[in-house]
């Protein structure tokens, strides 16, 4: 059976020397060990960026979070494999490690560059949520209702095309 984890907001106290993942907890919505023993074959880990941090400084905080995410990755092979495509998922189920898809909570990541989507691609994000409970350069949010911005249409077809 594959199970999929489809969010957890584990990878910022990682970066931030909280709690290592690597380490098994009671603490937080997963750690390494625990998803071993939960048999889950892909785990959604979510870079969130908190509100404080605006423009380049999402931008900055965003690709933290990823690169962070990327090392605990390579530092403990024997748990995760960079999730890239469906071969991933296979190889991970077959060898009881669990494919890590990096995934962004909030446009703001993008510090209202286009091109930001791009290197978070590249850097391996296959998910990105537009907003989380506040309006931002691509949508409005729950706190904030509003539609797509015309950055945000633009955002949703770079996506699409990635």
């Amino acid at each position: 059976m594959i199970i999929v984890d489809g969010h957890c907001d584990s990878i910022g106290e990682h970066v931030d020397n909280k709690r290592l993942l690597n380490v098994h907890s009671s603490q937080g919505h997963v750690d390494l060990p625990r998803l071993r023993k939960g048999g889950v074959t892909v785990q959604f880990f979510a870079s969130f960026i908190e509100a404080e941090y605006k423009g380049n400084q999402a931008a900055i905080r965003g690709l933290q979070l990823v690169e962070g995410c990327r090392k605990l990755i390579v530092d403990n092979p024997e748990y995760l494999l960079l999730l890239s495509g469906y071969k991933t998922i296979e190889e991970a189920h077959l060898t009881g490690r669990t494919a890590a898809l990096l995934s962004v909570e909030g446009g703001d990541a993008l510090g209202g560059n286009l091109f930001m989507l791009r290197v978070l691609y590249h850097l391996g994000v296959r998910a990105l949520g537009l907003t989380w409970n506040h309006a931002n350069d691509l949508a409005g949010g729950v706190a904030e209702p509003g539609g797509l911005t015309g950055f945000g249409r633009e955002v949703v077809q770079e996506m699409n095309a990635l």
